[in-house]
């Protein structure tokens, strides 16, 4: 059996699954060994209809983006991409929670592979471990009404044997680079499990209904942290729009975007 049919195989008992599950999430699905971007493609099926919860797999991409227009860098058959659809009733505040929501739930779900490492939520939308980036998500929002926002929830997970460049050698990881192995079916699926219940909640009462849960996974908390706009903190909780308290000298500020460092001294006293 060629790799291609074996991974149409795969995909295939993959959906197959999904249609004896009662999970919000993950149907239909759509797997393309190569595509330009798993988010652009979910864009346009939500432009024709698509409906909410509807998945884009794919095992390779071309033009892959971060935050900030960045380039996602992945590995054919060493990474998880998928863009799930969402469509929701439009509750204000919440675009800027999704990113958070989606780190949380891949947080958990690589944590349910090792008992001994902890990955946590950078926010506002990277996952990591030990102190390198292993996931991010691009979260967009796209034709907006005043009753059911449509967002599209772009994900990248480095699973398999990786070897990066000597720029992302210390800032990047995967599971396999930190002994893990692991699929990226079940990696997906349990991914969309926790998201799709994490999702349904968080829209109707905010992160403040998953408090403990992202205490637990808040990378930055306590920490002295830099804006890339130079602007120093340190870094408090996440409030229930997904904004980053922090606290600076006398005052306290909501940060909703900006690339956030960790600078060097680590935890505040």
């Amino acid at each position: 059996m060629s790799e291609s049919t074996h991974a149409n195989a795969n995909a295939d008992a993959w959906i197959a699954r999904m249609r004896g599950c009662t999970m919000e999430l993950g149907l239909p699905a759509s797997f393309v060994a190569e595509t330009g971007s798993t988010n652009e493609d979910a864009k346009i099926a939500a432009a024709a209809g698509v409906p909410h919860g509807a998945v884009f797999v794919a095992g390779r991409q071309h033009a892959g983006r971060g935050r900030q227009g960045r380039r996602w860098e992945d590995e054919a058959g060493a990474s998880l991409l998928f863009s799930v659809v969402l469509r929701i009733p439009t509750v204000p505040g919440f675009l800027g929670a999704v990113p958070v929501v989606a780190g949380l739930a891949l947080a958990e779900a690589l944590g349910a592979l090792s008992s001994e490492l902890d990955f946590r939520v950078k926010w506002p939308n990277d996952v990591r471990v030990n102190g390198r980036k292993i996931g991010g998500i691009l979260a967009e929002s796209i034709a907006p009404s005043a009753s059911v926002s449509t967002i599209i929830v772009g994900v990248g997970v480095n699973v398999g044997k990786m070897q990066f460049t000597p720029e992302l050698a210390g800032r990047a990881t995967s599971l396999e680079n930190e002994g893990v192995s692991a699929s990226g079916l079940s990696i997906l699926e349990d991914f969309l499990r926790r998201f799709g219940a994490l999702v349904s909640r968080v829209a109707m009462h905010g992160l403040s209904e998953v408090r403990a849960r992202l205490a637990l996974r808040h990378e930055l908390y306590g920490c002295r942290i830099q804006r890339s706009d130079g602007v120093l903190a340190i870094a408090d909780h996440i409030d229930d729009e997904g904004r980053l308290m922090v606290r600076l000298d006398s005052t306290t500020e909501r940060w909703s975007s900006g690339e956030v460092h960790l600078v060097s001294g680590g935890r505040a006293p």
